[in-house]
């Protein structure tokens, strides 16, 4: 399994790659969604990697923080209520070393509608450490 997350977006295409937990945070830690990964500057078209993860937060407001590739981070102030959230990140390839990176927060009670941010990037094909973290306020 190690070889194929290390080639998600070199060389298959519609590659997910999932990568799933399930914790919870006290309100004072820093909770991460990320990995190292190899990312190519030209995979096959449509190549996608996901990291996936379940976890319980405390009420409170986080720095939301997307780790980019070359671009550094981008960075959205949240409110999120208690509960169990999927929280997924992922790159999607879009044109040579051009990919779309989402960041999704969907939280498990209904009630409460799926927060998101995104932003361009670019590989020049190295490994990156990338996904998104929360930081309480």
């Amino acid at each position: 399994m190690k070889k194929k997350s290390a080639l998600a977006l070199v060389g298959s295409a519609t590659a997910a790659v999932v990568a799933l937990t399930t914790t919870s945070a006290s309100a004072y830690d820093t909770v991460y969604n990320a990995r190292n990964q190899y990312i190519a500057s030209r995979p096959t078209p449509d190549a996608r990697s996901c990291i996936n993860r379940h976890i319980y937060l405390a009420a409170d407001w986080y720095a939301w923080r997307l780790s980019g590739l070359e671009s550094g981070t981008s960075e959205r102030d949240i409110y999120l209520a208690t509960g169990w959230y999927q929280w997924q990140d992922c790159l999607t390839y879009s044109s040579p070393g051009d990919y779309y990176q989402t960041s999704q927060l969907d939280p498990d009670d209904p009630a409460y509608e799926t927060a998101s941010q995104f932003n361009w990037d670019y590989s020049t094909g190295r490994t990156y450490y990338w996904g998104s973290w929360m930081i309480p306020a």
